[in-house]
């Protein structure tokens, strides 16, 4: 199953008893960067990913976007929470346009129209950062 994580404990819960594996998306860890972006803090999502983490396999996948949440400091802060949770891999997902086309059908703005992905050499520096924590890294999947 792939998710957000931004639901309830109960509605999470009923899903668990059918998925073997969960790819759960880390946006931001900030919470203010969070919401800023999304609408939404991130506390229910993590409070989400402690819980689904003991009870069913798990991978992390970050939607990376040059300047919001590809720092170095926050790829180690990601990677050091994917080590205590035993999570099984950390994948990148390099920023693409997709949800622009989205957001206009939904009708609402797009909150970060100046997005790129970050480029190939910051995409393998952040890759080193998780393989040093001992885990696993995938671009794209």
């Amino acid at each position: 199953m792939d998710t957000s994580g931004q639901a309830s404990w109960r509605e999470m819960e009923e899903l668990l008893a059918f998925v073997d594996l969960i790819l759960f998306d880390i946006k931001h860890l900030d919470s203010e960067k969070h919401k800023k972006t999304t609408g939404f803090g991130n506390e229910l999502i993590l409070e989400n990913l402690e819980k689904v983490s003991k009870m069913v396999k798990s991978w992390l996948r970050i939607p990376l976007i040059a300047g919001f949440n590809d720092s170095a400091d926050h790829i180690r802060r990601v990677a050091i929470l994917g080590k205590r949770l035993k999570t099984q891999k950390i994948s990148f997902l390099p920023y693409h346009e997709g949800g622009k086309s989205k957001s206009e059908q939904l009708g609402r703005p797009y909150p970060l129209p100046d997005a790129k992905a970050p480029s190939e050499g910051q995409i393998s520096k952040l890759s080193g950062i998780i393989e040093e924590e001992g885990l696993r890294v995938s671009i794209g999947s």
